[in-house]
């Protein structure tokens, strides 16, 4: 392991499939991995800067748009530029891809970041996640649990196999 971990959930419970980086941020506080720290975001992701400040290993969840629901890809911001299919949208008024770039520019990205997305499928007022999405959560967890027991840095973005 190098160094303390951070997982943020960040979304919009009340967006159905928005609320994935939630869903699985509570599934993880249940029992977190060994020397990680778990938080929600919920609303814009400008408080991000503050949030990961203190950290060196930082994990975001947050969904995604694109044509294939549930779909999990990882993305390691702190060595890769985000890859164009995954900057677009946000139901979040300042999202988590603006904070990065912001976090990026003023030199306030934690040393190791990871975004994993999963790709929603609806996005419309109402609590819930789809089918695909909810199945995705517990894939997601597992993921995580597995990398922040790695002693390996973040491995290049790409889906997860």
């Amino acid at each position: 392991m190098f160094g303390r971990a951070l997982v943020v959930g960040v979304g919009n419970r009340m967006r159905r499939d928005d609320g994935v980086g939630l869903a699985v941020a509570a599934q993880l506080e249940n029992n977190p991995p060994p020397m990680t720290s778990i938080t929600s975001l919920e609303g814009d992701c400008f408080r991000l800067l503050d949030i990961w400040r203190k950290s060196e290993r930082v994990y975001v969840v947050d969904a995604t748009l694109g044509s294939e629901p549930g779909r999990i890809q990882r993305v390691d911001c702190s060595r890769w530029q985000m890859p164009s299919e995954l900057a677009g949208g946000s139901t979040h008024g300042f999202g988590v891809w603006q904070a990065v770039q912001l976090a990026r520019s003023l030199g306030r990205l934690p040393e190791h970041l990871v975004i994993v997305a999963v790709t929603g499928a609806d996005f419309e007022l109402g609590e819930g996640l789809s089918p695909p999405v909810k199945r995705a959560v517990p894939e997601v967890v597992d993921f995580l649990r597995r990398e922040l027991q790695s002693a390996q840095p973040p491995r290049r973005a790409g889906a997860i196999d």
